[in-house]
């Protein structure tokens, strides 16, 4: 009997992993065992047939301590295009619902000169912040300066993110 259920068990195993790749290999949805911790892009059909593409691009949390030592904030940051509005999506959350003094954004791209491309006071966390894209380039890199009590965090706190338009 137990042989029966290891046997059952296994043909269970490579059909649900050959589903995932076939699935994935087709349409690019459903193969989340072969995509997990990647970006991963996403296609909807609207009314109208024209197709919205977004690539959704999953960051890592940046710890920052502040200055005293005593109090950890926590900010992590993740961004999706949008072909329709030509504009990266950036949303920002905190480990707490907090309001920050300053958000600022610095884009570039060609990873080497960044500007301030947008600048938002007194903003409670979460939110979300729109960057228009340059339409000429693939792909977009930021950064985010967020002063929250007198103290500023990077996020990253070394480089930047990268986003494909």
């Amino acid at each position: 009997m137990e042989r029966n259920i290891t046997i059952g068990l296994i043909i269970a195993f490579i059909l649900v992993v050959a589903g995932a790749f076939l699935m994935h290999k087709d349409s690019g949805n459903g193969g989340f065992l072969l995509d997990f911790l990647k970006n991963h892009t996403e296609n909807t059909t609207t009314a109208d047939n024209s197709t919205i593409n977004g690539t959704i691009n999953e960051t890592a949390t940046n710890i920052t301590d502040n200055s005293t030592g005593i109090e950890e904030i926590s900010f992590d940051a993740s961004a999706v295009y949008g072909n329709a509005t030509n504009a990266v999506l950036i949303s920002i959350n905190a480990k707490e619902n907090i309001t920050v003094d300053l958000i600022q954004v610095f884009a570039s791209f060609n990873n080497i000169n960044f500007t301030k491309v947008k600048e938002v006071s007194n903003i409670t966390l979460p939110t979300v912040v729109e960057v228009p894209a340059n339409e000429n380039a693939t792909v977009m890199y930021y950064y985010l300066d967020i002063m929250y009590n007198g103290t500023e965090y990077r996020i990253p706190s070394e480089g930047a993110y990268n986003i494909t338009t």
